[in-house]
């Protein structure tokens, strides 16, 4: 376990018996500052707190680090690594926070010491954040811990009725891997594919989702998830119905052939952020086979996904595609996104590090 110790200040990993009290404090924490929180947002492992940290440690999905003085949590770091082995260096740094009381006494940087030991411990690449560009104590912060900036992502969050601009900065803890991912621009297909369908993606297409996912995955080098690390089929279903519950999401497919017989050609997705100041931004993904690229299919699920975030209220919509992607970053533009931030190896692919290009469109 990780521990940076002071006279009067221990910084240590929280264990599942602090969670209940690392909740209460990071509530009262959100009330201190404008930049985290609000009332409204709890973590998302509250309600079970000590079973959700608990569980969080045990299959190494996240960590929280926390300052203590006197018996009582003063400051917290949380990050989560990224989800596939492909991303699992990434290590994203989603929650910081300490009591007005405590500032000034270099407890900030002792949290980042923790958490950049931890990460190294595990061979992670990279450590990354966001910061509201109007909070200098953070920037400077990050920036004496080495972090630079990597781009700027307008109007991330609402305060009080005003936008607010993030930087989005990174700190390697490796070397890039050589040789780096050229620009590749696959060819479309040419093969008709006759009369599609789009419609919304349903449970029992479950079975159709995870064909057509095995099929992309191995179209190109471009992909954080690899084909071992799908889900079952039974899985894919459960996560369909439980998406088609939440208002917030939105998935869509583009289907050809007669019923029962059906393809899945294209997927589009859009889930909006839960947090209360930046639920205004949706992420979305769209992909389709390279058998029925150059067909307007993406086109189509783009369309749709566009007209349902403005019904939704959105200001912003958020994607991301690898640098040497030539034509999801040529689709994305033509759809009006524009480049925010690039997140330098950002992943590993077959041995070589690539780019990861991180794209906005603000819905005037």
């Amino acid at each position: 376990m990780v521990r940076v110790g002071s006279d009067t200040v221990e910084v240590r990993e929280a264990l599942p018996a602090d969670a209940p009290a690392l909740v209460d404090v990071i509530m009262v924490i959100n009330e201190e500052t404008e930049f985290l929180g609000t009332s409204e947002d709890r973590p998302l492992w509250a309600e079970q707190p000590e079973q959700g940290l608990r569980e969080m440690r045990e299959r190494g999905t996240g960590v929280y680090f926390i300052a203590i003085e006197d018996g009582a949590i003063v400051g917290f770091l949380g990050a989560f690594p990224g989800d596939f082995e492909r991303s699992r260096g990434i290590v994203y740094v989603a929650h910081v926070g300490l009591r007005t009381a405590h500032r000034g006494r270099g407890i900030g940087p002792r949290l980042f010491e923790a958490i950049e030991s931890w990460a190294r411990a595990r061979n992670a690449r990279r450590l990354e954040l966001r910061v509201d560009v109007e909070n200098p104590q953070a920037l400077a912060l990050y920036r004496g811990r080495g972090f630079e900036m990597e781009g700027c992502i307008p109007d991330a969050s609402r305060i009080d009725g005003a936008w607010h601009d993030h930087y989005w900065m990174s700190k390697p803890l490796t070397a890039a891997l050589e040789p780096r991912w050229a620009p590749i621009d696959l060819p479309v297909g040419h093969a008709p594919i006759g009369p599609v369908t789009i419609r919304a993606i349903e449970p029992g297409d479950a079975a159709l989702v995870r064909t057509w996912e095995r099929t992309i995955l191995a179209d190109g080098p471009f992909y954080v998830k690899q084909v071992h690390e799908q889900a079952s089929v039974a899985q894919i279903g459960k996560e369909i119905a439980e998406s088609a519950r939440n208002p917030r999401h939105f998935l869509r497919g583009a289907f050809s052939g007669k019923a029962g017989r059906d393809r899945l050609l294209g997927h589009a997705g859009a889930w909006f952020d839960p947090w209360s100041r930046s639920r205004h931004d949706g992420f979305v993904a769209v992909s389709v086979l390279r058998e029925a690229s150059g067909w307007g299919i993406g086109r189509r699920l783009w369309a749709e996904i566009e007209v349902w975030a403005r019904a939704q209220g959105a200001r912003r919509l958020s994607g991301a595609v690898q640098a040497h992607n030539v034509r999801g970053l040529a689709f994305a533009e033509a759809a009006g996104f524009r480049r925010e931030a690039l997140a330098r190896n950002y992943v590993v692919i077959d041995g070589r590090s690539a780019d990861r290009v991180r794209l906005g469109k603000v819905l005037r």
